[in-house]
């Protein structure tokens, strides 16, 4: 038996920017760039607040950790 998807709602740039702090301008750039994952509709960009959540766990590093640490 097929499990069904469970669907997520597509963010847009401003929504994804404002979960992120970030301008949404910057995160269109960081998209075309392929930097963070997006999903392409055409000339559309959007986002999975999931997909965005585990690519910012990604991000940390050690000496960032350490650096906030002391």
């Amino acid at each position: 038996m097929i499990e069904p998807a469970i669907f997520e709602a597509l963010l847009t740039a401003v929504q994804a920017a404002q979960l992120m702090n970030l301008h949404p301008n910057t995160l269109l750039l960081w998209a075309r760039a392929g930097k963070v994952p997006c999903i392409r509709m055409g000339r559309r960009v959007a986002f999975r607040a999931t997909s965005l959540n585990q690519w910012l766990a990604g991000q940390y590093t050690v000496p960032a950790v350490r650096a906030a640490q002391l």
